[in-house]
């Protein structure tokens, strides 16, 4: 058997490789005029495909993290994260503000720091709030430490199976979770709230153990080697798209084309542009 201790996991590197593509993707759908609803991210509560890369990039960071050091009392520092930004959130009425609302984008207690903390710097489409504000990148902190708790199970000293199938457990029981907390702590990626860290990296941990049993374990490798080069060269594939022109190169090719595909030919330009 092989020590997972120093064995490299393929399909991290596919994972990694297909969060990064995802990104591309949605910062270039080829069009800005016809987005197709996948690539874009919910108005607010509630959840999209496109949601979910940014915290599969920080779940993997928690992974590869572990691998280079220990960490001890992960799952406690994460329930005190999760729960902590819960009470503030959900239970603690903003400054001047008779009740608390998490359905008004600006009068929650995230948004009253915001401003407090960064007045004249917030996100330009709101002014009143922002989207990775301080308070959010609590919760956002637990998302990378699941990465690590994550990491950390890969590497035991214990069967393949027991690691295969406590990741499927440990992912299906998180979503559930996510989800219930969800009817009382809506599932929010502006707001990053509990219900959300849960979904998310549920849904991680899956196409984690998934991606490791079809790549690793059963040996079909062929199909993921587009998302493997990205995942092993990371930071070249994101600032490619400084470097060559790519949406410009897609239009020149493909534009005419795409005239005649009628809603493919949108798929066809994003799918040319996404590498820039």
């Amino acid at each position: 058997m092989r020590n997972p201790r120093s064995e490299r996991l393929a399909a991290l590197d596919a994972f990694r490789g297909l969060t990064i593509a995802g990104m591309l993707l949605v910062n270039n759908p080829g069009t800005w005029s016809a987005i197709y609803p996948p690539l874009r991210h919910a108005e607010w509560h509630g959840w999209t495909p496109t949601d979910l890369i940014f915290p599969f990039f920080l779940f993997i960071v928690g992974i590869t993290t572990h691998l280079c050091r220990a960490v001890r009392g992960i799952a406690l520092i994460v329930a005190v994260l999760l729960l902590g930004y819960w009470a503030l959130v959900a239970l603690v009425p903003p400054p001047g503000a008779a009740a608390v609302t998490l359905d008004e984008p600006s009068r929650t207690l995230a948004a009253y720091i915001d401003r407090l903390l960064l007045d004249g710097h917030l996100w330009s489409a709101s002014r009143t709030w922002d989207p990775e504000g301080p308070l959010a990148t609590l919760p956002a902190i637990g998302t990378c430490l699941l990465g690590v708790l994550a990491g950390r199970w890969l590497t035991r000293a214990t069967p393949l199976s027991e690691r295969l199938s406590g990741l499927f457990a440990a992912g299906t029981l998180a979503m559930a979770a996510g989800a219930a907390w969800g009817w009382v702590f809506p599932i929010n990626k502006n707001l990053w709230t509990s219900s959300y860290v849960l979904v998310a990296g549920g849904f991680s941990l899956l196409l984690l153990a998934a991606f490791y049993w079809i790549i690793d374990v059963r040996g079909f490798n062929r199909w993921a080697f587009f998302f493997t080069v990205i995942g092993m060269n990371a930071i070249v594939a994101y600032i490619a798209p400084d470097i060559i022109p790519f949406k410009a190169i897609s239009h020149t090719l493909f534009a005419g084309l795409a005239t005649h595909l009628g809603m493919f030919g949108n798929f066809l330009l994003a799918a040319g542009a996404a590498p820039g």
